[in-house]
């Protein structure tokens, strides 16, 4: 059977919208008796502010929803076992994307794509419990772009990083700069191939230097 009532659980708690009677196993004066559960659409408002609008199932949100924090950032997509799980997208309290992409378990998990606060571009690739890791591309707000890997937000392994200026360095990264092999092209046609160590060039192969 399902119902919209009102449900205040104190503190400022409460739920508006569809609910489901779940018959209790025990009994009192009156016999056995009814709790009302949220399930099917409603809106849950909490004690700290933040507020849940979309999808219940037996008393914790499941399926499409918007769940809004008291600052104002928001989620909007699917949720499962009450946390955001699935596609969705968050928002900054001006309506502004900052991310949109899967979620896994209330993280950032697999293909997604991060905004900087103008609207911009920053980051499309893989996620791993919200930090980027795998293979994507970052594009930094002065202009710079790197595409390869990513280990817990760092650039780690083999990359290409490329400057406004047009010189492009492809090799090794390690610990979020260059470090390892590694070969600059420069826009007059320029190579130069050595080895990096904390984003410093430390030799050159002379043999592939033209």
């Amino acid at each position: 059977m399902t119902k919209i009532v009102q449900i205040d659980y104190g503190e400022g708690q409460i739920y508006e919208g569809e609910v489901k009677y779940e018959v209790k196993d025990h009994t009192d004066r009156q016999g056995t008796y009814t709790s009302p559960l949220p399930h099917g659409q409603g809106t849950m408002t909490y004690s700290d502010g933040s507020k849940y609008k979309g999808e219940f199932l037996e008393g914790v949100p499941q399926g499409k929803g918007t769940e809004t924090l008291p600052d104002g950032y928001a989620y909007e997509g699917e949720f499962k076992d009450g946390v955001p799980h699935g596609k969705g997208t968050e928002t900054l309290p001006d309506g502004t994307k900052r991310m949109v992409g899967e979620w896994k378990d209330g993280c950032v998990n697999g293909q997604a794509t991060l905004y900087h606060l103008n609207g911009d571009k920053a980051y499309e690739g893989e996620w791993k419990n919200a930090k980027r890791h795998g293979y994507g591309t970052y594009y930094y707000s002065k202009g710079e772009i790197y595409e390869g890997e990513w280990k817990d937000n760092k650039r780690e392994g083999k990359g290409t990083l490329i400057w406004p200026s047009g010189i492009k360095h492809i090799g090794e990264f390690k610990n979020d700069v260059r470090s390892g092999h590694g070969i600059v092209f420069h826009p007059d046609g320029r190579k130069e191939e050595g080895m990096w160590h904390e984003n410093k060039f430390m030799d050159v192969d002379e043999s592939k230097k033209n």
